[in-house]
C-alpha cells in the first residue's frame, strides 16, 4: 500500500497581452507496475523491497503570441529519489531495484506560426537525463555516477510544415532529428 500528496504550485504573470511568465514547482510520486514487482532476486516471489519513485520538479518559461507567431521558452529541473531500474534479468524474467539521485534538467524552445494556408513548427530540447550515484546494475554490472539515463536523447528537434488549402483538407509533413540515444546505463 502507498500514500502519497503531490503538490504543486504554479505562478503566471501576465507581462502584458501577448506576453506571459511563469513558475511551477511540485512533487511527483510513481508506483512500481505489477510488471516491475512481479520476480525478487531471490526468486521466492514477488518483489516487496521494490518502493516508489518520489520526485521534485521544476519548471519556468516565457510565452508569447503575435498575431501569426507563437513562441515558448521552458527552463526544467526534476530530480528523483527512488527511480525504478533494472538489477538483472534472469530466464528472460526482470527484476527491478531503486536507485536514487536521477536527475533530468534542460531547456526547450518551441515557435509556431500561420501565414495565409501554411503552418509552420520548430522546436528544440535539450536534456540532460543523468545518474547522480554509480550503482550496480543489470548483470552486476558497475554504473558510473554521470551515466546517461537510457532512451534519452541529449539533444532533440523536430521541424514541421502543414498546407490547409481548404477547411476540410491538409497534407504536412515532419522531420525528427535526435542525438545519440543509448539503449541501456
Amino acid at each position: 500500500t502507498w500514500r502519497h500528496t503531490s503538490p504543486m504550485l504554479g505562478l503566471v504573470w501576465s507581462a502584458t497581452d501577448a506576453w506571459n511568465l511563469y513558475a511551477n514547482v511540485g512533487r511527483g510520486f510513481e508506483t512500481p507496475t505489477l510488471s516491475e514487482m512481479a520476480y525478487s532476486l531471490d526468486n521466492t516471489g514477488p518483489n516487496y523491497g521494490l518502493s516508489a519513485a518520489r520526485s521534485t520538479q521544476w519548471e519556468v518559461g516565457a510565452k508569447w503570441r503575435g498575431a501569426r507567431q507563437q513562441l515558448e521558452l521552458a527552463w526544467f529541473d526534476t530530480r528523483s529519489r527512488g527511480e525504478i531500474v533494472p538489477v538483472e534479468t534472469v530466464n528472460g524474467r526482470s527484476i527491478f531495484q531503486n536507485v536514487d539521485n536521477v536527475r533530468r534538467r534542460g531547456l526547450e524552445l518551441a515557435w509556431r506560426a500561420t501565414w495565409g494556408a501554411w503552418s509552420p513548427r520548430a522546436s528544440y530540447t535539450y536534456l540532460d537525463a543523468s545518474f547522480g550515484h554509480a550503482y550496480t546494475g543489470a548483470g552486476g554490472v558497475a554504473v558510473a555516477a554521470g551515466n546517461q539515463l537510457p532512451g534519452t536523447a541529449r539533444h532533440a528537434a523536430q521541424l514541421a510544415l502543414d498546407y490547409a488549402p481548404a477547411p476540410r483538407w491538409r497534407i504536412g509533413g515532419t522531420l525528427n532529428l535526435s542525438g545519440r540515444v543509448f539503449a541501456n546505463d
